[in-house]
């Protein structure tokens, strides 16, 4: 345990560069929806999962074994013939607050040590930033319970999960997110996307994918798209204005999206974001021509 927490200090001690790049704050999503609580045992783990074998399907086994963890098993897509997304970082912590777990990743072996360092810090400084935030949403609700008489021994911690999702695009593309989530009465997430040109080091945008006139496009794919789902279900699924027309009339300056299996584009709208809860996030293929 002294060695796991020694490997907990030393990530938390990096320093962020003064001028690295502000967070994207347009890529986060929000939502609640209900989730089970469970009761998870206090325990800090930190790990490096090392990847051993690629596999003819695209993919990558890491391994990660700790004796405080059962083994932990991750697949990831290949982005190339070497290059790959893997755990940086894994550990856990609990107090009266909150239980926390965070798995942080880091972009290696695309030959392009510049971009791998500049994505890398981008995301521990965006996940670390949310991470700060949910510690200080978690500790202001415990102590507005214990202020208004609450019993400690009954107080539900507040759950938080930090973790990724690599995404199958296509070779020479990388598509990922980074995600918070928290829950103690309601469930509530924020996600960024990540989607970069691993041979030039860009950022993809829909414009590269979807030509000058992308908003057009695209907005005539998901209002397409949300007749037919409403056809299917046979009832309102989203949003309406007083005029009974959807209220979903155009696409934001900076839509959250990842980049499929195809090379397609899918964008994401969290929950209550164009329609209603129980819908929950709502995906979009749009067909690059």
């Amino acid at each position: 345990m002294k060695d796991l927490h020694t490997a907990k200090e030393v990530y938390e001690s990096i320093k962020v560069p003064e001028k690295l790049e502000e967070r994207l704050e347009t890529a986060f999503l929000t939502g609640k929806a209900k989730w089970k609580r469970r009761r998870i045992r206090k325990k800090i783990v930190q790990g490096c999962i090392c990847c051993f074998t690629l596999v003819c399907a695209a993919f990558v086994t890491l391994v990660n074994t700790n004796a405080v963890f059962a083994d932990s098993v991750s697949s990831v897509p290949v982005l190339g013939p070497l290059a790959k997304v893997c755990t940086f970082v894994e550990f856990e912590e609990e107090d009266e607050s909150a239980y926390i777990h965070v798995r942080i990743p880091e972009l290696k072996d695309t030959g392009n040590t510049e971009l791998e360092a500049t994505i890398n810090q981008k995301i521990r400084t965006s996940m670390d930033e949310l991470l700060q935030d949910a510690r200080d949403e978690a500790k202001a609700n415990w102590e507005a319970y214990l202020d208004t008489g609450g019993d400690p021994a009954d107080y539900v911690p507040m759950e938080v999960c930090v973790d990724y999702e690599v995404k199958p695009s296509p070779e020479g593309q990388l598509s990922f997110m980074v995600w918070i989530s928290w829950v103690r009465a309601n469930y509530y997430r924020e996600c960024a996307y990540y989607n970069y040109d691993l041979r030039t080091g860009r950022e993809i945008t829909l414009e590269d994918l979807l030509g000058v006139d992308w908003k057009e496009k695209a907005y005539s794919v998901i209002l397409s798209e949300m007749k037919e789902r409403e056809k299917e279900k046979g009832e309102e699924l989203y949003f309406r204005l007083d005029t009974g027309e959807y209220a979903f009339t155009e696409l934001p300056e900076h839509p959250d999206f990842y980049i499929n299996a195809k090379g397609n584009p899918v964008i994401v709208f969290g929950k209550y974001e164009i329609g209603y809860g129980y819908i929950g996030e709502q995906e979009f293929e749009i067909p690059v021509s």
